[in-house]
């Protein structure tokens, strides 16, 4: 990995850690943990019909706005195919 690169990647961690300081406690829908499961599977699989279901299935969720605005990271990391990113957003929210 150049310099250059490694200078973005540890500023992007830095901004990602960053948000997780100031971020409120946040209550889970009991069926978030098996989709992020799901999701962490197809990331691993590189299968995109299941990583698109199960972000259609999170969008279905009825959640606060704070959760709402951590679901909003994910989906952007999934759409950047950053999916470690994802991945730590999840364990954020789950507590891992």
């Amino acid at each position: 990995m150049s310099q250059e690169a490694e200078k973005l990647e540890f500023r992007k961690k830095e901004a990602f850690d960053e948000k997780d300081k100031h971020r409120a406690p946040v209550k889970l829908p009991a069926e978030l943990r098996f989709i992020f499961d799901e999701l962490k599977i197809a990331f691993y699989e590189a299968d995109f019909s299941t990583i698109d279901n199960a972000i259609e299935k999170i969008e279905t969720l009825n959640v606060d706005n704070v959760l709402k605005g951590e679901i909003e990271r994910i989906k952007d990391a999934v759409m950047m195919m950053e999916y470690d990113n994802a991945i730590e957003v999840m364990r954020s929210l789950l507590k891992e």
